[in-house]
């Protein structure tokens, strides 16, 4: 294999029905993870490979989230990329210092941005919840009720902000790299201390709360949900999940979809 390209390399691991006919690559596919993908033709179908970014997820991070989406398979929910057995029976591939995966390309368009309705939100929101309700026994190792991860980790970066990373954020903006992008950034860094006092209240108060802890998504929102007219075909990029409490996934997504609407938010 020397001298393959590194894709090529870790397609080698597989089995020979996801030998590629065709690939393509697909760089970010539009995030700002730092992972890169490939859309690659098989004679068994169209397969996704991901190159996760080197910061994360650990191989820790990999393997539950994995084993999460295994089994919420298993207890009947079909809305996630099942990620391909390795000829050793492995999930995933390590080469070249990078963790790299292997998953059925999941149908539909992520085109709920494009072409908004509350029939599309709520089937999204159910979607949501019927991932939640297959989770809900996965077996966690640590305990079931604590602290909302989410909201501690929150609240350490808002310190963090108020305590000096801030002015490092600021001077790290330089014009020249992305004007448009520096202007806004200067603009919602100078909104900050407007809010932040009120947010590191809010947040203080919500992490004291003991919440019941199951997978969480974390990184769900509009572009992660896949439709084919109205309905949810898939769910896509689990690379924040972690446990956490459902209330913080019910957000994110809300958030995202129905933003300022009250209507939506109800109807969500």
């Amino acid at each position: 294999m020397t001298g393959e390209p590194d894709h090529l390399q870790v397609l080698a691991f597989y089995g020979e029905d996801c030998r590629p006919r065709e690939i393509e690559p697909l760089g970010s596919a539009g995030g700002f993870s730092g992972a890169r993908f490939w859309r690659v033709s098989t004679d068994s179908g169209i397969l996704c490979l991901r190159r996760w970014p080197k910061e994360n997820p650990s191989t820790e991070g990999l393997e539950f989230i994995q084993a999460v989406l295994w089994y919420v398979a298993r207890e009947g929910f079909t809305l996630v990329p099942l990620p391909l057995e390795t000829r050793r029976f492995g999930g995933y591939v390590r080469h070249a210092g990078y963790l790299w995966e292997l998953a059925p390309w999941m149908p539909g368009e992520a085109d709920f941005r494009q072409h908004p309705t509350e029939q599309k939100l709520k089937a999204a929101m159910v979607a949501l919840a019927l991932f939640h309700r297959a989770a809900a026994t996965f077996p966690l190792p640590a305990e079931s009720l604590s602290r909302s991860p989410g909201i501690c980790d929150r609240l350490a970066r808002l310190k963090g902000w108020m305590s000096g990373d801030l002015d490092r954020l600021a001077a790290a903006v330089e014009p020249g790299l992305w004007p448009e992008m520096a202007d806004r950034g200067q603009r919602i860094l100078g909104l900050f201390p407007m809010a932040a006092g009120r947010v590191l209240g809010l947040l203080a108060k919500s992490a004291r709360h003991q919440v019941e802890l199951e997978p969480c998504i974390g990184d769900i929102w509009h572009d992660h949900v896949l439709y084919e007219g109205s309905e949810v075909s898939g769910l896509i990029d689990f690379g924040s999940m972690r446990p956490g409490n459902v209330a913080a996934d019910v957000a994110r997504l809300l958030g995202s979809m129905a933003g300022d609407d009250p209507s939506l938010w109800q109807a969500g």
